[in-house]
């Protein structure tokens, strides 16, 4: 069997599960590879496939009034991964502001790292 089919038997079986990408990220074992050393990571690349699909299923689902549970904060690495994928996806600011447990609160938007990253990356895309 080819490896782009086990891998796409893998993402169906994660998105059956719909396993939140940071679990995939823990069972890829990611946590402690540098993140200079993840863009040519075999498994970072399979984590990407994986988080965009999901992504693309949240976005699809969530409306900006939810109200959703925000899960733990993942590893900076991760965090930077998923700011990519809005970015790249064009996520409107209200859906990135849910995902990071900043809606309603400017004050917390404005001393957010990850928030003011995400921003200054669209800006750039632009």
């Amino acid at each position: 069997m080819a490896l782009d089919d086990m891998e796409t038997r893998q993402v169906n079986k994660w998105q059956n599960e719909m396993l939140p990408s940071q679990k995939v990220w823990i069972e890829l074992a990611l946590k402690g590879v540098p993140a200079n050393q993840l863009v040519e990571n075999s498994a970072y690349k399979l984590y990407l496939r994986y988080a965009i699909e999901y992504d693309d299923l949240l976005f699809q689902r969530i409306k900006e009034s939810d109200k959703i549970k925000i899960m733990v904060s993942p590893s900076p690495a991760e965090m930077d991964a998923r700011i990519h994928i809005w970015v790249k996806a064009k996520r409107p600011n209200w859906y990135v502001e849910k995902m990071l447990g900043l809606e309603n609160n400017a004050q917390f938007k404005g001393a957010s790292k990850e928030y003011q990253l995400f921003l200054k990356l669209q800006k750039e895309q632009k």
